[in-house]
């Protein structure tokens, strides 16, 4: 019954398709699904009324199962058809209630200029003397005792809000919805969006290579609301899709609630990222990716500062999250490090000075892995020790090659 319902909505045949919804149903009262496809035939009927008092059922139905990123959904769709509806309006309102969570780190007032990212605005509470100070992003919580909360608290994006900022970041998200096949942005573009998958499943990809694949209650695109970066992937509907939207005049309203779980989250990305392209972490599980992340903090970096002095050894491994650094040496630039690009390491393993400078040319955020934190993990990962020793090796050998080049210039 289900697949003749799904082939009747493929082949526009609405009517059909409500007769068999509504008796699915009747056979399973519980479930949710059912009373929200009904509103959807309705809707594709044009019987708005019908439609919205079967929403109403599923709202309820969801939230009794503790759905709460799917009931929001609904929320938003019976608000698109009557924008006045009382019931989904108080719906909203509930779903945001519950005992504000404890925070426990420290935040500040932050105010985002219109239209720009995060990365736009200084978030140091007090910027450090040398130019380079640690932002707090790990949040915890006392118990959560309210049920709603607690489901709330299963997407992260939500789940670390006080109850205020909750509030408003439900009553302004935006309803998205795709078609099968739908493309929602393309690798290379700009963005100005996260996500939240609230039905459905979006497919990430690069290149023509499958990424991963995106349920109800996750999230995606958050890099858009930290930086002006393009988009590093694209996202496709796999059926038919429905997502919340948080954009950055949303983000400027509740950025001093967020930041710390949203700069959290693109250290985990970022980190991930990283960690399953480097041949450097290619011994690790996913379990220890995971726990990898948790090993890096996030620190804000003034532009001009100088990260990395040649002859100095390096204070830990960094991986630039925003902005831009610049690899120089003996007054020469090198290279430039842009969002994913990693320093440090070799003189890190060598245990000496490094032979190039590494400077902010524009202010970024960055994460660094303290010097004790990256031995730590070479000596429990002798795979990794092995592989950084022969990549020492060859850029031993490329320097004793530039060196060479520079000499014979000089004698020329």
């Amino acid at each position: 019954m289900r697949e003749d319902a799904a082939n009747a909505v493929a082949r526009g045949k609405h009517a059909l398709a409500l007769e068999l919804y509504e008796e699915l149903e009747a056979l399973e009262p519980a479930a949710a699904s059912w009373p929200k496809r009904v509103g959807e035939a309705h809707r594709r009927l044009g019987d708005n009324a019908r439609a919205v008092t079967a929403f109403e059922r599923a709202v309820d139905k969801y939230v009794a199962d503790g759905l709460l990123v799917q009931a929001i959904g609904v929320c938003k769709m019976i608000l698109q058809i009557a924008p006045t509806n009382v019931h989904a309006a108080t719906r909203l309102a509930e779903l945001a209630l519950g005992p504000s969570p404890n925070l426990r780190t420290k935040t500040t007032q932050i105010t985002l200029p219109p239209g720009k990212p995060l990365d736009a605005v200084a978030l140091a509470v007090e910027p450090d003397f040398s130019g380079v100070t640690v932002i707090p992003i790990e949040v915890s919580f006392d118990e959560i005792e309210d049920p709603r909360r607690a489901a709330l608290a299963k997407t992260p994006v939500f789940g670390q809000l006080a109850q205020p900022a909750l509030e408003r970041m439900i009553q302004r998200m935006e309803l998205v919805e795709l078609t099968p096949g739908a493309v929602l942005f393309c690798e290379g573009e700009p963005g100005s969006r996260m996500y939240v998958v609230s039905e459905g499943e979006v497919i990430v990809e690069s290149n023509a290579h499958e990424l991963a694949r995106l349920g109800p209650g996750t999230f995606f695109g958050e890099i858009a609301l930290v930086t002006e970066l393009p988009r590093s992937a694209t996202a496709r509907a796999v059926g038919r899709v429905e997502l919340l939207a948080i954009d950055r005049a949303l983000l400027s309203e509740v950025a001093s609630d967020i930041v710390p779980a949203l700069l959290g989250f693109v250290r985990d990305r970022l980190v991930d990222r990283i960690t399953r392209t480097s041949e450097l972490f290619e011994p690790f599980t996913d379990d220890e990716r995971r726990d990898l992340a948790a090993k890096f903090e996030v620190v804000e970096v003034e532009a001009g500062t100088r990260l990395i002095t040649q002859g100095t050894r390096a204070d830990g491994l960094y991986v630039v999250m925003a902005g831009r650094a610049e690899v120089a040496r003996n007054g020469g630039t090198l290279a430039t490090l842009l969002s994913g690009d990693v320093f440090g390491e070799m003189s890190l393993l060598a245990g000496r000075g490094s032979t190039a400078d590494v400077l902010a040319a524009t202010r970024l955020l960055a994460l660094r892995m303290p010097v004790t934190t990256f031995r730590e993990m070479i000596m429990t990962y002798p795979q990794v020790l092995a592989y950084l020793g022969e990549l020492s090796s060859r850029r031993s050998l490329l320097k004793q090659a530039e060196d060479m080049i520079d000499l014979h210039i000089d004698m020329l």
